[in-house]
């Protein structure tokens, strides 16, 4: 469910910008905000639970959130981590190992200055 959320993302965050802009209402299922988070938890804390049953579904509600942020996270773009493990990935694989001395398989080492 997380990688649909994740998947969908850009076109659920345009749909929420053009219904800012708009008289449309905004579905229950929208993207949230920061505020929209803060607003949900403080509804959590509000409800005639028993207090171990508000702290569990806030804790869940971490979770999922952690969770989401995490697979986002991990998209292959260079300015996240995905983008930075991808590039790590590449160049490990394109650089020559340390022990190879001139075969024809090895690209030649740079010589050093000293």
């Amino acid at each position: 469910m997380t990688a649909t959320m994740v998947a969908t993302l850009p076109v659920r965050v345009a749909d929420a910008a053009s219904q800012a802009f708009s008289s449309e209402e905004r579905a229950q299922d929208s993207v949230q905000s920061v505020v929209g988070v803060a607003r949900i938890s403080g509804q959590i804390m509000a409800l005639d639970e028993a207090i171990l049953d508000r702290v569990m579904i806030y804790l869940s509600l971490l979770a999922s959130l952690n969770i989401a942020l995490f697979v986002f996270n991990m998209i292959p773009l260079l300015p996240l981590d995905g983008g930075h493990i991808v590039n790590a990935l590449y160049e490990g694989a394109s650089a020559p190992s340390p022990g190879c001395v001139g075969p024809p398989s090895c690209p030649a080492r740079p010589t050093s200055l000293a």
